[in-house]
């Protein structure tokens, strides 16, 4: 979690990075590259009364890797500033609605669309032979593939 030289939080991480439901829930999230925006530096966020009490305070403890880096620091806050600034969560909520919304659409349509899920722009989409039996569609994915990358 980004800190200040006071020790209080920066910026409230998880309301940004979980932007389908705005918390972490009981389920604790880790970030890594994209916090950075290139630089190396991780997170890990979680509701404070997940965390034992006087964690860390009578011995060191080590999670992430890239960790006390100056400028890791830096190059995370500045993400999240623009991700706060910018309204990236929110966009993401009303894209990623637009998007489930289509391919809901689509699987009306469409047979080999087994099932459509997920939060914000983390769409998941299931291709099927057949959605009683659930068998991947592996050919036909395999096929839509070449077809879009030109092969």
């Amino acid at each position: 979690v980004a800190t200040s030289p006071a020790g209080k939080s920066a910026n409230p991480p998880s309301r940004a990075i979980t932007a389908s439901s705005g918390s972490c829930g009981d389920r604790p999230a880790a970030t890594s590259s994209q916090l950075g925006g290139g630089v190396p530096i991780g997170a890990f966020i979680t509701r404070r009364n997940l965390i034992p009490e006087n964690f860390g305070t009578s011995e060191p403890w080590h999670m992430l890797t890239f960790m006390n880096q100056p400028l890791a620091a830096a190059a995370g806050l500045a993400v999240l500033d623009i991700v706060e600034n910018e309204k990236l969560a929110e966009r993401a909520r009303t894209l990623g609605a637009q998007a489930t919304d289509f391919f809901r659409q689509l699987a009306r349509r469409l047979s080999v669309i087994g099932d459509v899920r997920g939060p914000g722009l983390f769409v998941g989409v299931d291709f099927v032979e057949s959605r009683e039996t659930k068998v991947p569609a592996t050919a036909a994915c395999r096929l839509a593939w070449e077809y879009a990358m030109g092969w």
